[in-house]
This record gives structure tokens, C-alpha cells and sequence, in this order.
């Protein structure tokens, strides 16, 4: 609304408007984590105002902060300002909150297996609200022990580990477990040795704990780039011990892979 004054004698022409603004508020989003990809949360989010008068002094406090803390794929905040000529604003602040991690393990690889190459382990995870954002797997190798962490981390910045073990070894007999160092055979049983070589292993009669491996050296066939591999029939007499040591030549030297016989 405007007026104007055209004056007289005794004062001059003016002109006065009364033309109304609407305050400000504005909301600003603080956590005590960074927000994450598509603007998610990993932590409660603090939703804060602040407002300031235009043509009209305000007839409402600027409001309060509020504190978001229950999960949530997208909560709006809404608050309304108003002043004393009629002025009014509002805003609008939307806060999606996830605070459980994902779900992850290791794939490709049997805990406490042992291996005569690395196996294709693989990071398996999902996320249920904000969605998964990667899923890495490291390995790190101390002697023979192979550590594999799969790490998975959401959209909102939660992150997860999942953790196993394998053991690498030059040789392996397929289809027996290995328990402390000892392979488990079942009398009887043919399994197949492998070997990883550059030259041809041989393989020498095994002989129980205590003796070494004797007698003749049978060679093994190639079974890829680098490996071998000899069929070996677990065929020990048992009666004086179930604990004996085949022999295998690897690049020249005699090694000595611990058995336990069972049955």
C-alpha cells in the first residue's frame, strides 16, 4: 500500500509506501559425520534455524532446533515464521538417516582351507536403506596364513569388515582336510597330490612319523603352468601308527607333508 501528498503553501510534496516483506528463516543441517553420498546421515542431524525480521518485527520466536535420531529414509522438517504485519515463511529441511552398517562376508574361500593357489575371494554385501555404496576385499599374507577382509561401506559413510583365513602351500593333497598342519586321509582312499613347481616333483614312499620318506621317486604329471600332480593311494599299515610323511622332490629338495590315517 502507497500514499502520496501533493503539499500546499506550507509543506512540501511526499510520498510514503507500506508494502509488506516476508521475514527469513533458513535451516541449516549439522551431524556429528559428514553426510554421504545422495545426502544420507550416519549420525543424528541436528536440523538448526535462523530467521530475521524484514518490514515487520516478528510475532513468533525463530524456532528451536530439532534433533533427528530414528532411522529414516527421508523425514521433512517443516517450521513457519510469521510477523506482526501479516508476513509469513516457511521452510522445509529433509534429513534421511541410516545407522546400521551393511551386511557383508567373504565368498570364494573356506575358512582355514589350504591352498595351492590363491583362490577369487570376493566381497558379498547389501544394505537395506541407503544402499550400498562399495564392497573392497585386501588380503594380506604373513608366511603361509592369508588374511582376506571384505570391507563394505553404505551410501550414508557406515562401514562393516568381515574377516577370514586360508593358508598357501607348494603342496596340497585335494579332497583332505588340513588340521594343524596334518592332512586327514581315510585309508583306502586315492586322493590327488598337487604340487606347484617349476621342475617336476617326485614323490617318495612315505614312511610313518618318526622315519623319512624312502625308495623310489615316482614322477608327477603336469597338470597346468607351474603345476603337477600324482594320484597317491593312502595304503599305510595302520597297526604300528596312524601318523605318517610322504615324500615329495620339490626343486630338489626333500619335504616331508605330514598324514593322519583314519579309519
Amino acid at each position: 500500500m502507497s500514499a502520496e501528498y501533493a503539499g500546499d503553501g506550507a509543506f512540501l510534496p511526499a510520498s510514503a509506501s507500506t508494502a509488506r516483506r516476508d521475514p527469513v528463516i533458513r535451516a541449516r543441517l549439522t551431524s556429528a559425520a559428514p553426510r554421504g553420498e545422495g545426502g544420507w546421515y550416519r549420525r543424528p542431524v541436528t536440523v538448526r534455524f535462523t530467521c530475521a525480521p524484514t518490514s515487520g518485527a516478528l510475532a513468533t520466536p525463530c524456532p528451536a532446533p530439532v534433533t533427528v535420531k530414528r532411522q529414516t529414509g527421508g523425514r521433512t522438517v517443516t517450521r513457519t515464521l510469521r510477523a506482526i504485519d501479516g508476513g509469513v515463511a516457511t521452510v522445509s529441511a529433509r534429513v534421511a538417516l541410516d545407522r546400521t552398517a551393511p551386511r557383508v562376508r567373504v565368498a570364494g574361500v573356506r575358512p582355514g582351507a589350504t591352498y595351492l593357489e590363491p583362490p577369487q575371494a570376493r566381497c558379498v554385501a547389501g544394505d537395506a536403506l541407503s544402499g550400498l555404496a562399495t564392497c573392497r576385499v585386501t588380503t594380506t599374507r604373513t608366511g603361509d596364513r592369508v588374511l582376506v577382509r571384505a570391507t563394505a561401506r553404505d551410501r550414508a559413510g557406515n562401514t562393516r569388515t568381515a574377516r577370514t583365513s586360508y593358508r598357501l602351500s607348494d603342496i596340497v593333497i585335494s579332497g583332505a582336510p588340513h588340521r594343524g598342519g596334518v592332512w586327514q586321509v581315510t585309508k583306502g582312499r586315492t586322493y590327488s597330490v598337487l604340487a606347484r613347481s617349476g621342475t617336476q616333483p617326485l614323490y617318495v614312499y612315505a614312511a610313518p612319523a618318526g622315519r623319512a620318506p624312502h625308495g623310489s621317486r615316482i614322477g608327477f604329471a603336469r597338470a597346468g603352468a607351474g603345476t603337477w600332480v600324482l594320484p597317491v593311494g593312502m595304503t599305510m599299515a595302520t597297526g604300528y601308527s596312524r601318523d605318517w610323511r610322504l615324500g615329495v622332490v620339490l626343486d630338489g629338495q626333500l619335504r616331508e607333508v605330514r598324514v593322519r590315517v583314519h579309519g
